[in-house]
């Protein structure tokens, strides 16, 4: 009996060590992967909103509804983005689709950089964004004489574009989930400290 509960008792021993360093290899190793800064750039598309029943003529052409759109992009990884050209691209169809009109609305306000536009047609414009530091962003509000469908497209040396719901929110997700890695860190703590107490209790001889 006492042999069997020596050789338990080591057992123990060997496994508390091996525990502990794959939670140390994970937290030095895997995490830093994880959350190493990246470049990313998001971007939502609200539901467009129309002006209709309208008598106007602009370059000639009669327009009977507006159409509004209204695009968010932002710097979502932790590395700054410089020199970032980003094209806004409606589909051709009809032949007609013109944009009429861009607005930018900035994060911050002021001292934002500049935004060069390069490219100008009836579907599309471009942009280059001087510098897009983490969480810095651009929203555009494009007016329409048609309906369209509106695409982002942006490329840089290793850089994510990636979509987002318009109604996601993204930093509450990230906020739970740092909560819950200091949490998991907490009771793996908490629970290796009781199975070497508990352990070392039975190992110990008593009084």
């Amino acid at each position: 009996m006492a042999e069997e509960t020596g050789a338990k008792w080591w057992a123990a021993v060997l496994i508390i060590p091996i525990v502990v360093g794959v939670v140390l290899a994970i937290v030095t190793y895997v995490l830093p992967k994880l959350f190493e800064p990246k470049n990313e750039l998001s971007y939502t598309i609200e539901t467009p909103q129309s002006i209709e029943g309208l008598k106007l003529n602009i370059e000639n052409a009669p327009v009977a509804a507006l159409y509004v759109y209204k695009v968010r992009v932002w710097n979502s990884g932790g590395n700054a983005l410089k020199s970032l050209p980003v094209l806004f691209r409606f589909d051709s169809s009809p032949s007609d689709f013109k944009i009429l009109n861009v607005s930018h609305t900035t994060k911050p306000a002021y001292q934002f950089g500049d935004i060069q536009e390069e490219q100008t047609d009836q579907i599309s414009r471009k942009y280059t964004y001087s510098l897009l530091n983490k969480d810095d962003e651009d929203k555009l509000t494009f007016l329409t004489n048609r309906t369209g469908n509106v695409s982002i497209f942006a490329k840089s040396e290793s850089l994510s574009v990636k979509p987002v719901a318009a109604n996601a929110d993204t930093q509450g997700m990230w906020k739970g989930l740092s909560i819950w890695t200091v949490v998991g860190g907490i009771l793996v703590s908490l629970l290796t400290m009781l199975l070497s107490k508990g352990f070392i209790s039975k190992r110990l001889p008593s009084n």
